[in-house]
């Protein structure tokens, strides 16, 4: 399940209520971000103990900016609150690898 961040309250909700946080940093006029958000989202059935959410940087550009987003798509990975890792662009691998280190974290 992705959950689709509509506030920077909510954002920091978020960071402070689940452990282990995956977040897709992303924009509807990106293609690239269009190509690898669904397979992110489809990630988040094989680590049901992380928490998969979606960031529109136009959408939320407080949380995108408080976060150092500085292209799309970006992804981090949040362990009790703090940022611990991040991959920029679409590569598959990367992602994967940020994922399963979070999920073994």
């Amino acid at each position: 399940m992705m959950i689709v961040v509509t506030s920077e309250e909510a954002f920091k909700e978020l960071l402070s209520h689940h452990e282990k946080v995956a977040v897709d940093f992303s924009a509807t006029w990106c293609g690239s971000c269009e190509e690898v958000s669904p397979k992110f989202e489809a990630m988040s059935l094989e680590y049901p103990e992380i928490v998969f959410c979606n960031v529109d940087i136009d959408q939320q550009p407080l949380v995108s900016e408080k976060a150092g987003v500085r292209s799309v798509p970006t992804f981090q990975a949040y362990l009790n609150g703090e940022k611990k890792d991040e991959s920029q662009g679409a590569d598959m691998a990367k992602l994967k690898r940020l994922v399963e280190e979070l999920n073994n974290a």
